[in-house]
């Protein structure tokens, strides 16, 4: 028994060539994440004096980047997982540990409406781009994948001020991207929080994140990835 176990991870790769070794998801959640973030706004349409008191639309050209640091277990009895053509499996005895670092930014443009109220209402389209770099061990083997995406973004925003250094903060965006080794990425982003400062130039967007990034499988490198992450997210926006 003790020889099969040691022949097992060198047929590993063999039997995942042949097709009969199907691996499982990467899967695992992260709900003590923190998501800083900065972001810059150029005003490319504003309201004129007045508009001011009614339902004006504007545009706006926005550069949005984001950073996490996120880890999990994940419990492979009985299945296994493959990172940068390495097969893990629950034959050690130990959870898979997963670390990753996950880059985001986008280049968008938001195009709204603000209400007499304060209330607007922004619909987002633009580019987004991702860099995963994920590392999986088990006590015996690690390996590390990193992933790069770029792609279509769409999103929904809602914001509005009840007062001149307090506001609310909702946004929804999605992000589909092509990755070099044909991976498809697929992320999904969803804050809710306040916007901080008596400034319209410089304010804090401070709140609560929820992310779910996923990727298609690619057969040579990696499982299929289901990573998701919650907490707190912090971004330092500048107005222009």
């Amino acid at each position: 028994m003790r020889r099969v176990r040691s022949l097992l991870p060198l047929a590993l790769p063999f039997l995942g060539a042949c097709g009969l070794l199907q691996p499982e998801l990467i899967r695992g959640s992260d709900d003590g994440t923190l998501f800083p973030g900065a972001r810059v706004t150029w005003d490319l349409v504003e309201p004129s004096p007045a508009e001011e008191p009614r339902t004006a639309t504007r545009m706006q050209l926005e550069l949005d980047l984001s950073y996490q640091s996120s880890s999990f277990e994940q419990d492979l009895s009985g299945g296994s997982v493959q990172v940068d053509g390495t097969y893990f499996t629950g034959s050690s005895g130990a959870p898979l540990a997963v670390d990753y670092d996950l880059w985001r930014g986008s280049l968008a443009c938001r195009i709204g409406v603000r209400s007499a109220t304060g209330v607007a209402f922004d619909l987002i389209g633009g580019l987004g781009a991702s860099a995963l770099s994920l590392q999986a061990s088990n006590g015996v083997n690690s390996a590390r994948a990193n992933i790069e995406d770029l792609g279509p973004l769409l999103g929904l925003g809602l914001s509005g001020q009840a007062t001149p250094w307090l506001g609310f903060y909702a946004e929804a965006r999605w992000y589909g991207g092509l990755a070099e080794d044909s991976n498809f990425t697929e992320i999904e982003v969803f804050d809710l929080g306040l916007s901080l400062g008596p400034w319209r130039a410089t304010r804090l967007l401070i709140g609560l994140r929820q992310l779910e990034y996923e990727t298609e499988e690619n057969l040579t490198l990696n499982s299929e990835m289901d990573l998701g992450s919650s907490g707190v997210f912090a971004t330092l926006a500048f107005t222009f």
